[in-house]
């Protein structure tokens, strides 16, 4: 074990912790960052103690943390004060059914056009050898080839994002009589996703919509459970050790077809280099904060180049495309490529730059999540952008992506329809 991680590790939980006891839940938004960034920490700690790790990078990021929760608790009780109207417990199941099967047409016709415009044939898939040939050719064209999908596919997966956050809310509403159906409802919104995710290889596909259904749910515990909301009940800690063990396996499978090999003797290949995504992001932000960091003094600022790539892409001011950092040395000959959403703020803003922009989305993220707990639902857009902006922080920042910016906003302006209000 290495000391220093666990103890920054340690800080977290005890600040999140206070958050959580004022604020009287774990999901609100000034206590959600230390709980994530906890886990963060304590990974290397434990995992990987031969990988790099600074205290000047943690001392930074928990200034970092602080500078979004303080503002966040703040506004949150300034929001919640007021008279309550629970009236959003009764949604459009019509509605709900439809924009559901909708998304997930969306989201296969975005997977089909992703597949022609990589020249690869449908019948090609139903052959083992074949899926797998296709599979690592088409890994090969991302990295090698810095393949950008189609902007109509990018477009057609939108509505999976929006419904997902659509679907984690009424999971956890109570009193909706039909919650077996909206299970089902995932798991039609999850086939797009996962079919994307295992021809393409690319794992995120499938933590974007577990995100987007876990910021949903947090929205629904807010909106409809008042007083004290609970995070660790049985039932969710078996939900959380199902996924523990489920996302590792999807890496697995990935990094397999990503080979273009279904050969398990390689395992022990595939394990070796998974290390470096479960406990390599701090590692990453430290190397760069010790050795690469200008803080927009020795480098110039970038702006939201990185923040917002997407944005920036659109309107034509940067190369469509992920933005591939260099690969640095993190420990025992292992490269890594990972520095978290921080590297990505910090050289478009600078250290101060960062903090502000983090002070003013935890005013509108604390100001969200007081409104969500008083059954306002125009809340919900800050508040489920603060939910999935930090649990994908420790890879990279959420804002960068078009497609998940966009089912963002779409799922937060559009949540209301699918619900009746109560008088």
């Amino acid at each position: 074990m290495s000391p220093l991680p666990l103890l920054f590790g340690g800080l977290c939980l005890t600040l999140g912790f206070g958050f959580k006891v004022l604020s009287r839940t774990w999901l609100a938004p000034a206590a959600i960052p230390f709980l994530v960034w906890a886990l963060v920490f304590f990974l290397p700690g434990v995992g990987a103690p031969d990988y790099y790790f600074s205290s000047t990078a943690g001392l930074i990021l928990i200034g970092f943390l602080l500078s979004f929760a303080l503002p966040a608790y703040f506004m949150e009780r300034a929001f919640t004060a007021g008279t309550s109207d629970r009236a959003i417990t009764l949604p459009k199941e019509r509605l709900v059914v439809l924009g559901n099967l909708c998304a997930a047409l969306c989201g296969l016709a975005a997977v089909v056009i992703n597949l022609r415009a990589t020249g690869v044939a449908l019948g090609s898939l139903l052959d083992v050898n074949a899926l797998l040939n296709t599979t690592n050719s088409l890994s090969k064209m991302r990295y090698e080839e810095a393949y950008v999908a189609p902007l109509a596919a990018r477009i057609l997966f939108v509505p999976t994002y929006a419904m997902s956050v659509v679907n984690g809310f009424l999971l956890t509403t109570d009193g909706w009589k039909s919650k077996g159906l909206v299970w089902r409802l995932c798991l039609v919104i999850f086939a797009p996703v996962l079919a994307g995710s295992l021809l393409f290889t690319t794992r995120a596909t499938v933590l974007y919509w577990l995100l987007f259904t876990i910021s949903g749910s947090v929205l629904g515990m807010a909106a409809t459970r008042p007083g004290v909301i609970p995070l660790f009940t049985k039932r969710r800690v078996i939900l959380m050790a199902v996924g523990g063990v489920a996302v590792p396996m999807l890496f697995i499978v990935g990094q397999l077809l990503r080979a273009g090999t279904n050969d398990m003797g390689r395992l022990s290949e595939v394990l070796w280099h998974l290390r470096i995504w479960f406990f390599g992001t701090v590692c990453g932000f430290s190397w760069y904060i010790d050795h690469d960091a200008g803080f927009g003094i020795l480098q110039p600022l970038r702006l939201g180049e990185i923040t917002f790539r997407g944005l920036f892409g659109m309107f034509g001011l940067v190369e469509n495309g992920e933005l591939n950092y260099e690969q640095i040395e993190i420990g025992s000959g292992q490269y890594s490529n990972l520095f978290s959403a921080f590297r990505g703020l910090v050289e478009d803003f600078g250290l101060m730059g960062t903090g502000a922009f983090l002070v003013i989305f935890g005013a509108l993220a604390g100001a969200g999540f007081g409104l969500v707990r008083r059954g306002h639902l125009r809340g919900a857009l800050w508040c489920a952008a603060s939910c999935i902006f930090w649990l994908w922080s420790p890879i990279y920042s959420i804002t960068a992506y078009t497609a998940q910016l966009s089912g963002l906003v779409l799922a937060g302006i559009g949540l209301p329809m699918f619900f009746n209000r109560r008088t």
